[in-house]
Order: structure tokens, then sequence, then C-alpha cells
């Protein structure tokens, strides 16, 4: 195993700065209300992790939380459709759909899952 971190220099990614803002507010927002709902729970975290797949030319930035697992069913297609709530919690459905508009905008892709007990939204964007 290496034990230094290596760095390398990331092509710049063009976003607006307002866009990434609300996109990344959404998603923390999102991760607060539905995820995090136990108060005596001390543990809750918000990771964001940005890497390249150098294969498809893509940015790829994680945020994962450690909060409540996804609610049954839901998937890339319902998270992004406004309106659709997330379960007990639900809100207006605004937060996954604007993740979905930010990518089309920005030519990406996103996805949702679970992994080892943390959710994950995936955002991809291209690297220009």
């Amino acid at each position: 195993g290496r034990t230094e971190k290596e760095t390398v220099a990331l092509p710049p990614l063009y976003v607006s700065p307002s866009d990434i803002n609300r996109l990344v507010s959404n998603i923390i927002d999102n991760a607060r209300k539905h995820g995090f709902t136990d108060h005596n729970r001390k543990d809750y975290e918000v990771k964001i992790n940005m890497s390249i797949d150098t294969e498809k030319k893509m940015f790829l930035i994680d945020f994962s939380n450690n909060g409540n697992p996804l609610p049954e069913g839901m998937d890339k297609m319902r998270y992004g459709i406004k309106g659709e709530k997330a379960g007990i919690t639900g809100g207006t459905g605004i937060g996954g759909s604007y993740v979905k508009k930010f990518v089309e905008h920005y030519g990406g892709d996103y996805d949702i899952f679970m992994d080892n007990g943390w959710t994950v939204i995936r955002i991809y964007l291209p690297i220009k």
C-alpha cells in the first residue's frame, strides 16, 4: 500500500457559481431533511468526493451521507421528477429535480444509490 497521496492537477470545471451553490445546497438540504431525522444521533455526516473517470471523460462528484437509507423504490428516475416525495419525510421534490436540471444543462448525468449504508448522489460533468 502507498502511504503518500498522489496529487494530480485537475482540469478546470466550468459551471456557474450560483448553479453549483444551489446544487450543493439542494443535496445537503435533502440529506438533512430526509436522512438526518434521528435527533439523538450525533454522528451524521455528508462527504463530498471529486474524481475523474478518464475513460468517460467525466468529472465525478459524489455527495454521500450516512443518514436514513433511500426509501423503497427511490431510484434515479423518481429522484429527478419534480414533485416526487421522499417517503414520509417527503418535501416538494424540488431538490432532486434541480439535480436533474443541473446535469442536463451542463451535458452531464447523475445517479443515486446506496453504498455500504451510505446514500450517494453521484454527479457526472463532462471535462471540456
